[in-house]
């Protein structure tokens, strides 16, 4: 590894272990450092040149927008849904023939990883900063929309165990400002949580 890029990532990351392999991920995205198993890490442009965000959040948005836009719709819906979500949910609100295919190149990049696979395939984001930022994206109206379709997928996704969800859909509802349901579904929420005696849960969601 090149002393100067070794420089740079310790004076721009500060002993961060995250921001460092946000940088070097960025670096090479972005042509300007080259790997390969061939030679050594080759600097390809020049770091004086080089302008990387302050802070962990930054680099993880200027990452999310240099992706491609179908890769970028998909990491989007998929934040929307939670930090963990199932393919056969987000199959019901991306509608793609590609779908599985590009989830496993966000997959690649170090987005989200196969979390679980038995009994569903279940993914998460490899942590809640790349969650965030995707969804931080989002315009307030295309959050809605998408809060919105999730709700209404995990309503066709779930009926045989609807009442293991109830929190969950009074969430997506209120964001998406449907109101009537964000109610009933907060309320059978807190009567759940009455009948297990989780007395502070009822209360919130009533």
């Amino acid at each position: 590894m090149p002393e100067s890029v070794l420089k740079m990532v310790r004076q721009r990351a500060d002993g961060n272990p995250f921001y460092i392999e946000a940088i070097v991920r960025d670096l090479m995205d972005n042509r300007i450092i080259e790997v390969s198993d061939a030679h050594p890490v080759r600097v390809i442009k020049d770091l004086d040149e080089v302008a990387i965000p302050d802070t962990n959040q930054g680099m993880v948005v200027s990452q999310i927008d240099c992706l491609p836009v179908d890769l970028k719709d998909i990491l989007q819906s998929a934040a929307v849904i939670g930090p963990v979500f199932k393919l056969e949910l987000i199959k019901q609100v991306v509608i793609d023939a590609q779908l599985e295919d590009r989830l496993q190149r966000l997959a690649s990049m170090d987005m989200i990883f196969e979390s679980k696979s038995f009994p569903e395939i279940e993914y998460s984001f490899k942590n809640m900063l790349i969650q965030e930022a995707a969804y931080s994206c989002l315009l307030l109206k295309k959050q809605r929309a998408l809060h919105a379709l999730v709700a209404a997928a995990l309503e066709k996704t779930s009926q045989d165990r609807l009442d293991d969800y109830f929190e969950h859909l009074a969430h997506h509802y209120q964001q998406a400002q449907k109101t009537a349901k964000a109610y009933t579904y907060a309320v059978k929420s807190a009567l759940n949580s009455m009948k297990i005696f989780a007395n502070p849960n009822a209360v919130e969601h009533f």
